[in-house]
């Protein structure tokens, strides 16, 4: 493993602890979710200029974060004092650190060995220098696969680099930590979607979290183990017709792009008379103008409600169901009204309440 990529992450996992320190919120998960939401919007909205590996890059002012610290209890004077410091530290530690987020062309190489070995729950240890990351056996399997079967990578079958892009990915997606922000829509209801609309593509998944062999995700790096990339950089050619399955991270702005995005695509669909369907999985809010957006849109054919405490979504990483404590919008939209012929209310919601 390259020693100077073990360096940065070792202080991008300092800062991480710093922001909660400094925040002084009562729940570390609190500053966590803040922390995570900071870094994922930032790299879904501004995808142009996201070259470095995880912290963002376009130092754009963001009052969402300074408001969230607000609204968990942080001074006013204070909230801004944080944003001003965490943009003041992202910026000397990606200029300190030059590597793109592209680091799947050899650059994770180097003299750092990574060492494996069995823990307790059916887990694996992943040590690279001082960073310790666990991960499932069976998220371990699954990775190692996808990386002996993707042909995006060449000699991947060294169990040295097989161990160092494992190790790399389940740091990164455990710094974001973001406490639910996108919880998984549990496998039986997947499995129905393909068997029923043909829905073969998730557009905001990752590498360990995903059930379709073809998917979205966050990061560059990603696409060595088969990832398509970005939904937000996609070409619209991409999405011509056919069926996906869409459940965001829980971010307001997020949603809001998302669904403009998707709504110019199905326009472009209809005007081209192709079948395009998008099953779009939200959080009903309130005041969300977004779901409102998309629910009096013409192309909504269908939308269910699922009730709090009568849902669950799924978690990849614990293999654990988890019971949503808000109300779920499972929404249908399509350029074909007939598309939902065959999807009854009482069957979606039985495959949600997965116990």
């Amino acid at each position: 493993m390259n020693n100077e990529l073990v360096k940065h992450l070792n202080r991008i996992s300092q800062l991480k602890l710093t922001f909660h320190r400094i925040s002084k919120l009562h729940y570390e998960s609190e500053s966590m979710k803040i922390w995570a939401r900071w870094i994922i919007t930032h790299r879904g909205l501004f995808t142009s200029s996201q070259k470095s590996i995880l912290l963002p890059d376009d130092e754009v002012y963001d009052t969402q974060l300074i408001q969230e610290l607000i609204d968990k209890g942080c001074p006013h004077n204070h909230a801004k004092y944080l944003h001003k410091w965490l943009w003041e530290q992202t910026i000397s530690i990606n200029k300190n650190y030059q590597m793109t987020a592209e680091v799947e062309y050899g650059g994770i190489r180097g003299i750092e060995p990574v060492m494996l070995t069995p823990c307790y729950n059916n887990r694996y240890c992943l040590k690279c220098g001082n960073i310790n990351t666990y991960i499932k056996i069976s998220a371990y399997d699954k990775l190692a696969m996808s990386l002996k079967n993707n042909s995006y990578l060449s000699n991947i079958n060294d169990i040295n680099d097989i161990n160092g892009y494992i190790w790399l990915t389940n740091v990164l997606y455990t710094m974001l930590d973001g406490k639910g922000l996108q919880w998984a829509v549990p496998q039986q209801l997947m499995l129905f979607l393909k068997q029923q609309l043909n829905c073969t593509t998730e557009l905001f998944a990752s590498p360990i979290n995903h059930y379709y062999d073809k998917y979205y995700s966050l990061f560059e790096m990603d696409r060595i183990y088969g990832s398509k990339g970005n939904f937000f950089t996609a070409k619209d050619n991409d999405f011509k017709e056919g069926c996906f399955q869409i459940n965001p991270p829980f971010i307001d702005s997020l949603f809001t792009k998302t669904s403009l995005k998707i709504l110019n695509l199905l326009k472009i669909a209809n005007n081209n008379r192709k079948k395009l369907t998008f099953v779009y999985i939200m959080p009903i809010w309130k005041d969300f103008p977004t779901y409102t957006m998309v629910t009096d849109s013409h192309f909504c054919v269908k939308s269910i409600t699922l009730s709090a405490d009568k849902h669950s979504y799924y978690e990849y990483s614990t293999h654990k169901y988890i019971r949503a404590r808000f109300n779920t919008a499972v929404i249908f939209l399509s350029t074909d009204d007939k598309i939902c012929n065959k999807i009854y209310d009482d069957t979606i919601r039985r495959l949600f309440n997965y116990k």
